[in-house]
């Protein structure tokens, strides 16, 4: 049986081997990625909705940023409403 310092370990690995392997996407790939559409995709780009890169007229994401992004949001979510879906509980 793992030891809970032992599992933080892992835990710690795990987060930095995600890290390491961040694939960049363009608008397209972000938003099948998503499950969007490029134009729902644009909309929260020009809201700053989104964590985007910008390299002339082209956009770029980052798939880890991403991940982060929507963690972080699912779980400020979660907290203001109970649940992890956003729903409020009846």
């Amino acid at each position: 049986m793992l030891t809970l310092t032992e599992i933080d370990m892992i835990a710690e690995r795990v987060v930095r081997m995600m890290k390491s392997a961040d694939e960049i996407m363009n608008i397209e790939r972000a938003a099948e990625y998503l499950g969007t559409t490029t134009d729902a995709l644009s909309k929260r780009v020009e809201r700053r909705q989104v964590p985007f890169h910008k390299q002339g007229k082209l956009l770029y994401f980052s798939r880890n940023e991403l991940n982060e992004h929507y963690l972080r949001d699912k779980d400020m979510v979660a907290a203001t409403t109970g649940n992890l879906y956003g729903r409020r509980r009846k």
